[in-house]
């Protein structure tokens, strides 16, 4: 939307470009040790930290009596370079993402290498509790778009195999109506959702993080055992969508959540951003790249064995 020469963001992913290019002064950054502040300002459990290295060939030995343990680089966004640890045996270790048998020695490599290709300067680690989740493995990984308190879209993430597997869920924890998300990769594969146990705890955590921030949206990244939510990260420009590899929003849908955030803004009093440029994914969309794209449905989407049926608002039952 153009207004006196000036482009307003429209879609969510105007948005979230907002601040990636860094012209939305309602923004924030925490890195995964900074994040534990806000978790304990809003009474919200989080991993146990077990150390602090400024470089991972620093790690000189890991609590092996505390596994599982995950160790991830402070600074870098989402899963890169983490390794979740879950059994040793004879000095080495079972790295759940790669299916691997690690040594100490690898293990440090591993993570350095991403480091090196992400971000050379981001090499402080930090060595944690891992969390169990109510499946086997890798806990889900569970983002609540959360705008003014609200949560309004939730991304479930099963990383156990060698794609992530995604499912989603509209607004607190309901059925997201079909042709909303789409992908035009390979790189992911789309499953029924699996309702947590405990997904109305969840909706109260992603709300009091919100609202503890102030902030006219967010991406409250959880995990659950089925008992016990907590955080992970609290993330201000999710790259998801937004850069559109392994889902997309449809443009309808992209525009419903650029009016949530409007409507956050608005209520908040904060300052509607400028946006120059667009999107990665809007770029595509432009460039015909997305032409093949496969929507995502609870018809169409693949069910993953173990999990249980569809309620009659189709959700999966967590069982």
């Amino acid at each position: 939307m153009t207004i006196d020469g000036r482009r307003y963001p429209v879609r969510f992913t105007e948005y979230v470009h907002s601040r990636v290019m860094k012209s939305n002064r309602d923004t924030f950054s925490f890195d995964k040790l900074e994040m534990k502040d806000v978790a304990n300002a809003c009474k919200v459990p989080c991993p146990q930290v077990y150390a602090e290295v400024d470089d991972p060939h620093s790690i000189q030995e890991l609590p092996r009596v505390k596994l599982p343990l995950v160790i991830k680089p402070r600074d870098l966004a989402g899963a890169k370079g983490v390794l979740f640890l879950s059994a040793e045996k004879h000095g080495r270790y079972f790295e759940e993402f790669s299916q691997e048998w690690l040594t100490l020695e690898e293990i440090k490599e591993k993570i350095s290498q991403v480091i090196a290709a992400k971000r050379p300067t981001a090499k402080r680690c930090i060595v944690e509790q891992g969390i169990k989740g109510e499946n086997a493995g890798i806990p889900f990984d569970y983002k609540l778009y959360t705008f003014q308190g609200c949560v309004e879209f939730v991304l479930q993430i099963d990383r156990n195999g060698s794609k992530p597997r995604l499912s989603f869920f509209g607004s607190n924890f309901t059925s997201l109506p079909e042709g909303l998300v789409y992908s035009h990769s390979n790189k992911s594969v789309f499953v029924s959702p699996t309702l947590p146990k405990n997904y109305k705890q969840m909706i109260d955590v992603a709300e009091r993080v919100a609202t503890h921030l102030g902030t006219a949206f967010c991406s409250v990244d959880l995990y659950t055992d089925g008992k016990r939510v907590m955080l992970g990260e609290i993330t201000a420009g999710p790259g998801g969508p937004y850069v559109g590899r392994l889902f997309a929003f449809s443009p309808q849908y992209d525009i419903h959540l650029g009016a949530k955030w409007l409507d956050a803004i608005s209520h908040l009093g904060l300052e509607r951003p400028v946006i120059t440029g667009l999107p990665p994914v809007v770029v595509r969309e432009q460039q015909n790249l997305l032409r093949k794209a496969r929507c995502w449905s609870l018809d169409t989407a693949e069910k993953p064995s173990g999990l249980g049926g569809v309620h009659d608002d189709g959700l999966s039952n967590g069982d």
